[in-house]
């Protein structure tokens, strides 16, 4: 992808009926946009600019409760 990066966010959950959301961390706001779920993943799809480097926060979530939260941190090469 072109000038894009895309963060996975995997679980292995029993039940299989899983929904995901992405949050920045430390921000209340959940992501809403450039997000496609593919089963048991979520991709979310960010540009590479500036202001996209800080840390991603992914929770799965099924009928037994959430998931341990999954941070990804974004960084400059």
């Amino acid at each position: 992808m072109d000038g894009k990066l895309a963060l996975i966010c995997a679980a292995h959950a029993n039940p299989k009926e899983v929904d995901f959301t992405w949050r920045i961390k430390n921000e209340n706001d959940t992501l809403e946009e450039n997000i496609e779920k593919k089963g048991l993943q979520s991709i979310l799809t960010l540009d590479s600019h500036v202001e996209n480097f800080r840390t991603y926060v992914c929770v799965a979530n099924n009928s037994e409760g959430p998931s341990v939260p999954c941070e990804r941190d974004v960084t400059r090469k």
